[in-house]
C-alpha cells in the first residue's frame, strides 16, 4: 500500500504515513465504516476477476532452485564420491574382470534429478518416459539452463560408459557453457552448411550401422541386453543435445528430418534426441509428435505455444520473474510443475538469507519494488569457479582417476584447412602419401595414398587459387621421402 492509517487511538486521534514519502501525519480524524458495510462491500468485490493479471503461483515449489544443493554438494568437492555414485548406478565398466560377469535383473535408466517439484526433487528419465524429448521456453525462460542442468544431472548419476552427449547449438555454441568440457561429451556442432549436413546424416547413420552390426554379433537385441550382461564392449547412450530446434529448422530442413528419421530407427539402439525450441508452431510434425513422448514447457510465449509442447496452455501464464519455472508431461494427462534447478550460481554452506520484498497490491497484478544494491552485490563475481565449473571439474578428475577411457565420437571434427605432411608418414615403399581423406561413412579419416604402379597416372582438377601448385609440390616431397616410391613417379 502507499499510505496506511493507524487508528489505535480513536477515529478522532489517528495517525496517516505516506510510505514512499516518509513523512506522517498525527492528530488526523477519519471518517470510519460499519462492519457491516465492509463485509457487504466485500462480497460485491469477491467475483471480480481481473482478466489482465497474472495467476499467482499457490504451489509450495521454490523460486529458485540450486542444483547443487539437489545432486549433493559433495560431488563438487570430491571425485571419489562422483565416482561412487557412478558405481552405485553400475554405470562403470569394470574392465580389469575376467571370466563371466554376473547378470544383472533389469537395465539402467537414464534417470536424473533437474529441479524441485512438490513435494520431492523432480526428476526425468529418458529411457522410460522418451525415448525423445522436446523442450519449449521462450525468450527469458531459462531455457538454456535447463538444459545445462539436465545435462548436469545425468552426467553425475552415469560415467561416460553409460551415457555420452552430442550438442548442436544454432545460436553459436554459447547455450552449453562447459558442458562441453565434460568427458561424457563426444561434440558440439555450431555450424552446419550443406556440406556438414550430409556429412552429420552420414556419421549419424554410421553410428547406426555400428551399433547394429555390434548387437547382430553379441547376439543382443538392443541395448538394455547388453547392459543387463554387463558386457565390457556395451557402447554408451548417445543423446544429441539440440538448441534452438525451430532455427534449425527453418535453415536446415534436411537435417532435422534427417535426424528424426535417425531417432525413429535408433530407439533400441539407444539414441535419444533432447530437441529445444523457442517457437514450437509450425516445425512439430506428427513424426516428432509421435516420438516425443516427453514434453518441457518453461514460459511460453502464448497459450498456443504452450499448447503445441504440453497440450495445455499453463506455461503461457507463468510468471517472467521466475526463469526455470517450467511443467513437464511424462504421459497422457500427466502435467507436473517444477523449478528447474540453476547451476550457473555460487553454493555455499552458509544458509541463505532470508528475502524481503515490497509489493504494490493493485488491480492489474502487484509490482514488485526494486532494492537498492547491497555492498555484497559483487561478492560473487569474486567466488572462483562457479557451480558448473565445478562439477564439470569433479567429473573430469573422476573419469581421469577410474581409468576411463574416452569414448567413441560417432561425430568426428570436419578437416581442418591445414594438414601437416610429417603426420602422413608412408607405411610402405610402394605407396605415396597424397592427403587426409574424410569418411564420413566409416566415421573415420585416413590417409589417402598414390600408388604409382597400380594407379598409373595422376590429374589434378582446380580453379585458380584451389592449391594446384601446393598439391604438386606436397607430392614431390613425400616422394622424396620415399625413394623407391619416387622413383616410380618420376
Amino acid at each position: 500500500c502507499r499510505t496506511f492509517v493507524d487508528v489505535t487511538d480513536g477515529l478522532d486521534d489517528a495517525r496517516v504515513g505516506w510510505v514512499r514519502a516518509g513523512e506522517e501525519a498525527a492528530k488526523v480524524s477519519v471518517e470510519g465504516v460499519s462492519r457491516e458495510h465492509a463485509e457487504h462491500f466485500a462480497r460485491r468485490l469477491a467475483p471480480i476477476v481481473d482478466s489482465s493479471s497474472l495467476v499467482p503461483d499457490s504451489s509450495d515449489i521454490p523460486d529458485s532452485v540450486s542444483l547443487l544443493r539437489i545432486l549433493g554438494p559433495d560431488l563438487a568437492e570430491s571425485p571419489d564420491a562422483v565416482l561412487e555414485r557412478w558405481k552405485q548406478n553400475n554405470s562403470v565398466i569394470d574392465r580389469a574382470a575376467t571370466g563371466p560377469r554376473p547378470r544383472l535383473k533389469r537395465a539402467g535408466t537414464l534417470r536424473a534429478f533437474i529441479g524441485q517439484g512438490t513435494p520431492d526433487a523432480m526428476s526425468l528419465d529418458l529411457r522410460t518416459q522418451g525415448p525423445h524429448a522436446l523442450v519449449g521456453g521462450t525468450t527469458g525462460s531459462g531455457k538454456s539452463e535447463f538444459l545445462q542442468a539436465w545435462v548436469l544431472a545425468m552426467a553425475a548419476e552415469y560415467s561416460p560408459d553409460r551415457v555420452t552427449f552430442l550438442f548442436v547449438d544454432y545460436k553459436g555454441g554459447s547455450a552449453f557453457a562447459d558442458c562441453v568440457e565434460l568427458p561424457h561429451c563426444v561434440g558440439l556442432v555450431t555450424d552446419l552448411s550443406p556440406h556438414l549436413v550430409r556429412r552429420a546424416l552420414t556419421s549419424l547413420r554410421a553410428e547406426l550401422h555400428h551399433r547394429e552390426k555390434l548387437f547382430h554379433r553379441k547376439k543382443a537385441k538392443d541395448l538394455l541386453e547388453l547392459e543387463k550382461r554387463q558386457d565390457p564392449e556395451t557402447p554408451p547412450a548417445l543423446v544429441l543435445v539440440v538448441d534452438e530446434f525451430a532455427a534449425l529448422a527453418g535453415e536446415v530442413p534436411e537435417f532435422v528430418d534427417g535426424v528424426v528419421d535417425i531417432a525413429q530407427r535408433g530407439r533400441s539402439l539407444g539414441i535419444h534426441l533432447i530437441l529445444a525450441t523457442q517457437r514450437p508452431a509450425g516445425v512439430i510434425k506428427d513424426n516428432l509428435r509421435a516420438n516425443t513422448n516427453l514434453r518441457v514447457a518453461l514460459r511460453m510465449a502464448d497459450a498456443a505455444d504452450s499448447n503445441d509442447v504440453v497440450e495445455d496452455p499453463i506455461a503461457a501464464g507463468f510468471d517472467p520473474s521466475l526463469p526455470g519455472r517450467g511443467i513437464a508431461k511424462t504421459g497422457p494427462g500427466r502435467l507436473v510443475p517444477f523449478q528447474s534447478g540453476y547451476a550457473g550460481g555460487w553454493t555455499t554452506d552458509e544458509p541463505e538469507a532470508a528475502e524481503v520484498r515490497v509489493e504494490d497490491l493493485r488491480f492489474g497484478g502487484a509490482r514488485v519494488w526494486e532494492q537498492p544494491e547491497t555492498e555484497n552485490a559483487d561478492i560473487e563475481e569474486n567466488s572462483g569457479p562457479n557451480d558448473q565449473k565445478r562439477l564439470v571439474s569433479s567429473f573430469i578428475a573422476a573419469s581421469n582417476g577410474a581409468g576411463i577411457p574416452a569414448p567413441r565420437r560417432p561425430w568426428l571434427d570436419d578437416l581442418s584447412a591445414t594438414v601437416d605432411l610429417r603426420d602422413l608418414a608412408p607405411d610402405s615403399d610402394s605407396r605415396i602419401p597424397l592427403a587426409l581423406a574424410d569418411i564420413p561413412e566409416h566415421q573415420a579419416q585416413e590417409t589417402a595414398w598414390f600408388e604409382p604402379d597400380t594407379d598409373g597416372h595422376l590429374l589434378v582438377y582446380g580453379t585458380s587459387g584451389a592449391g594446384k601448385s601446393a598439391a604438386l609440390r606436397s607430392i614431390a616431397i613425400a616422394a622424396g621421402a620415399n625413394p623407391a616410391a619416387g622413383t616410380a613417379a618420376v
